[in-house]
């Protein structure tokens, strides 16, 4: 299950582990995000489930997946010296079968790989980076956003995107008429509303990546996903983050959502791969506090929380770890 598209958010060197303090960039990021956005591109692919295909794997009733995508910029105000620039990415994946009563026969999951990181420029100029940013880790911790290979993208051990105690589909959304585009607003949920049409779907947004030009700050982020959707007796009940067999998908969208400041340019820059600060090893400080982050049942202990991927000791960053 994950329904929260913006990750949880806590700065390292300057929270309370007994609750956790916002930011001055996070709150600048929440006000500017009722600004309007911008399309920087966006792009829809459709799957037509091939009747050639659809006998062998049992998936006749499926008609179609529908997946969308949207980079967009919120610009900022240079008369403001208290505006962000926002940049993100926001995508849908829907899918129809051919009657109402088939369409729990299917169930979204996603998988990502990747980082999100807090920069900005020291005293002596040289540019200083934090693991800064947390998120939920399959209904057991709080932990930093940091996933070195392909991991199920849930905050509890049902990796359906969409799940909710007992019901799988529970958060998954639907709309009278099926959606041209991307909505604004939350749709009808499964679990409150039975659909009256044969198409449900379900929508993310990670990040935004954010710059605060008086703070001088930058949350950057450079993830990778696969949304994909299965038939529901391929997706497991409980999942350990790894054992997800993507091979057995319907089919899989693959995407990123990748903008990382350059201090020196002032601007955010794309890259085709992974940045290279997702791989370097935790500082003696980021570790410490992984260590104090509590477990997601608020149970007041101190547990070694893992990451989802041992680093690269021998992997290079372009900034200073905070120590």
């Amino acid at each position: 299950m994950k329904r929260l598209f913006l990750s949880a958010l806590i700065l390292l060197s300057g929270a309370s582990f007994a609750q956790a303090d916002v930011s001055p960039l996070e709150a600048k990021a929440r006000k500017q995000s009722t600004v309007p956005t911008v399309s920087l591109g966006r792009s829809e692919t459709i799957f037509l489930n091939p009747a050639s295909e659809c006998a062998v794997n049992g998936t006749c009733d499926l008609k179609q997946v529908i997946f969308r995508k949207v980079d967009y910029i919120s610009p900022h105000d240079p008369s403001d010296p208290d505006d962000v620039l926002i940049l993100g990415s926001k995508i849908f994946l829907g899918f129809q079968t051919e009657s109402l009563d088939t369409l729990t026969n299917y169930l979204p999951v996603q998988v990502e790989r990747g980082c999100m990181w807090y920069s900005h420029p020291g005293p002596d100029g040289k540019l200083v980076t934090e693991f800064g940013i947390v998120k939920s880790y399959m209904g057991k911790w709080q932990v930093p956003h940091v996933y070195r290979d392909w991991t199920v993208d849930s905050t509890d051990t049902d990796p359906a995107y969409g799940s909710r105690g007992d019901d799988r589909s529970y958060s998954l959304e639907w709309s009278p008429k099926i959606p041209t585009w991307i909505p604004d607003g939350q749709g009808n949920l499964f679990g409150e509303e039975k659909p009256t049409v044969p198409f449900l779907y379900t929508k993310d947004e990670p990040g935004p990546a954010v710059y605060a030009f008086g703070l001088k700050q930058a949350r950057n982020m450079s993830l990778e996903f696969k949304t994909c959707l299965f038939r529901r007796e391929d997706v497991p009940l409980i999942s350990n983050g790894y054992d997800i067999a993507l091979e057995k998908a319907v089919v899989c969208f693959s995407w990123d959502s990748k903008f990382v400041f350059d201090h020196a340019k002032l601007r955010f820059v794309r890259q085709q791969e992974i940045h290279p600060e997702c791989q370097r090893p935790l500082s003696e400080h980021e570790e410490r506090v992984r260590m104090r982050l509590r477990p997601v049942d608020g149970e007041d202990s101190r547990i070694d929380v893992p990451l989802p991927l041992k680093a690269d000791p021998e992997a290079k960053t372009d900034g200073e770890t905070k120590k």
